[in-house]
């Protein structure tokens, strides 16, 4: 079990965890004043494991990529200070989310950001002018059974497979506004 409890920043910045096997954070614990970054990390094909992690201090996955074959648990975690997803740069790619995504059982104390900066309706970045634009898309499978978001979370403008799964969410002053659950092309 890891554990990361200094004031300080613990930074993962353009880390590239490769080779087969999986990466695991599991049960690891994220607390102190300083944030955890994975910002611009690589991660290839293989399981990340952030199944049970409990975090204090704030969390960010932003730039971070993911092999589209992998899977990225976040099942059972407790999220305790923001938590950071998606492409928060001017000069990002399309937020187009390939791999699969479990969050189930997950409890997000404040709301979680799934950001993208770039609109787009599928992976390509050029749109006809009278096609619906989306900030995010979930193209891969995306669980968030039984997750709690205690205090909101914005899913406006995005497009989810269409088999998403919220059975059993807590949604409390979630926003789904132009939310497309018929996936992707």
């Amino acid at each position: 079990r890891a554990e990361f409890s200094e004031d300080g920043e613990v930074s993962f910045y353009r880390a590239e965890f490769s080779g087969d096997g999986e990466v695991s954070f599991d049960s690891a614990q994220f607390s102190g004043d300083g944030e955890v970054s994975f910002y611009r990390a690589e991660f290839s094909e293989h399981s990340v494991v952030f199944s049970s992690v409990n975090v204090t201090t704030p969390l960010s996955f932003a730039s971070a990529k993911f092999d589209t074959d992998s899977t990225v648990l976040f099942s059972h975690a407790d999220f305790h200070s923001t938590v950071k997803f998606g492409s928060f740069s001017n000069k990002a790619a399309v937020p187009y989310v390939q791999h699969s995504l479990d969050f189930s059982n997950t409890t997000f104390h404040r709301a979680p950001e799934f950001q993208g900066n770039t609109d787009s309706n599928t992976q390509n970045k050029t749109l006809d002018s009278g096609e619906k634009r989306f900030h995010l898309v979930f193209a891969g499978d995306i669980d968030f059974t039984g997750a709690v978001f205690k205090n909101g979370v914005d899913f406006s403008a995005t497009r989810f497979p269409s088999d998403a799964d919220f059975t059993n969410a807590v949604l409390e002053s979630a926003d789904f506004s132009g939310v497309d659950i018929t996936g992707t092309d």
